[in-house]
C-alpha cells in the first residue's frame, strides 16, 4: 500500500500531463502530493520527512511554473532535489554516519560496505541530477519538436528515474543480502519492514524517484520517488 502512496503523485501528474497540458499536471501533481503527505500520516500515524521536504520544493517551483507558463522551473525541482540528496550522503560519509547505516542498524552489515553502499548513492544521485539537466535542456536544443522535447523529460522523469533506482535497488539488495537473516530472503519478504520507507531519503535514501519525482530506491526498506 506504502508503494502505491509514494507512486501516486508521479502518476497523477504523467496522466494529467497525457491528458491536458504541463501547466495542469503540475497543478495536479501538487494537489496529489498532499494528499500523499495525508494518507501517510492517516495509514502510518506520522508525516514523513521527506516527503514535506519535497512538498514544499514542489509547491514553489510548482506555482512558479503555472504562474508564468515555464516548464523550466519544474524541471529544476529533479536536479535540486537529487542534489540536496547527494550532498546529505556526502555530508554524512564525512562524519562517519553514513545514512545507509539507518537501513542495516539491525543487521551485521560491515562498515565498509555501508560506506561504499552510501557513495553509491551519493553517486546515483548525482547522476540523476546531471542526467535531468540533460533531458530537460540539452534535447529542447537539439530537437525542433519542443512538445516532442517535453514529452520526452515526462517520461525520464516518471519511469527512466523509477527503472534506474530499480537498477540501484537491486545492486544494493545484491550486495547486502549475504547479512540478512533466511527469513528476510523469501521471495516477497520485506526485510526493511520496520524501517524508514525509501521515500524517505533523509532518513535513510528514495525517495529516489521519488521526487525527483522520482520513485524508486533500495528494496532493503519500504518503498525517489517520491516526487521528483
Amino acid at each position: 500500500m506504502e508503494q502505491l502512496i509514494d507512486f501516486f503523485p508521479l502518476l497523477v501528474f504523467f496522466i494529467s500531463f497525457k491528458i491536458w497540458d504541463i501547466y495542469v499536471a503540475t497543478g495536479a501533481l501538487i494537489a496529489a502530493s498532499l494528499i500523499q503527505i495525508l494518507l501517510t500520516r492517516i495509514l502510518t500515524g506520522k508525516f514523513r520527512k521527506m516527503h514535506i521536504y519535497m512538498f514544499l520544493v514542489l509547491a514553489v517551483m510548482g506555482t512558479l511554473t503555472i504562474i508564468f507558463q515555464d516548464p523550466d522551473f519544474l524541471k529544476w525541482k529533479v536536479t535540486v532535489i537529487e542534489l540536496i540528496l547527494a550532498a546529505a550522503f556526502f555530508i554524512s560519509q564525512k562524519m562517519d554516519r553514513p545514512l545507509a547505516g539507518l537501513l542495516f542498524r539491525q543487521y551485521p552489515v560491515p562498515e565498509q560496505m555501508i560506506r561504499s553502499i552510501n557513495m553509491q548513492w551519493c553517486l546515483f544521485s548525482l547522476l540523476i541530477a546531471i542526467l535531468n539537466l540533460l533531458v530537460a535542456f540539452g534535447l529542447p536544443r537539439i530537437m525542433e519538436d519542443q512538445e516532442a522535447a517535453l514529452n520526452w523529460w515526462v517520461d525520464f522523469k516518471v519511469w527512466g528515474v523509477l527503472l534506474l533506482s530499480l537498477v540501484l535497488a537491486i545492486a544494493t539488495a545484491v550486495q547486502t543480502m549475504p547479512y540478512l537473516p533466511a527469513d528476510n530472503r523469501k521471495a516477497g519478504a520485506d526485510p526493511r519492514k520496520d524501517e524508514p520507507s525509501a521515500a524517505d531519503p533523509l532518513n535513510t535514501p528514495e525517495e529516489f524517484n521519488s521526487v525527483s519525482g522520482q520513485a524508486g530506491t533500495p528494496p532493503q526498506k519500504e518503498q525517489k520517488g517520491a516526487v521528483r
